[in-house]
């Protein structure tokens, strides 16, 4: 289990979880879908839209795309601050562990 992904902040089913301020504008440039969600936050390690994130229960993303300062990408690399496009939506926790990993 390696850490991938440090979430700052989730948008679901149109509510805003976050325990940092957040530039709302940024977010509603994004078209989310049915049973999608955006996580923001820092990649911690090298992965790509083929990659599945887990959270601490076991529960898993799957990264759709990167909106990285404007630009929609399929990969991110270590130490990026960007937005994830991702389904399904699960539960993130900011109270706990609010780290995503890789398997």
């Amino acid at each position: 289990m390696k850490e991938a992904f440090q979430v700052f902040a989730c948008l679901k089913n149109g509510i805003l979880y976050s325990d940092i301020p957040v530039n709302s504008e940024i977010l509603n440039t994004i078209q989310i879908g049915e049973n999608q969600m955006l996580l923001m936050g820092r990649a911690l390690t090298n992965f790509s839209s083929d990659d599945k994130l887990y959270n601490i229960s076991g529960d898993f993303v799957t990264p759709l795309y990167f909106y990285i300062y404007g630009h929609k990408m399929d990969f991110i690399g270590i130490g990026c601050t960007c937005i994830i496009l991702c389904t399904p939506i699960i539960n993130i926790s900011f109270s706990s562990d609010n780290l995503l990993y890789l398997y």
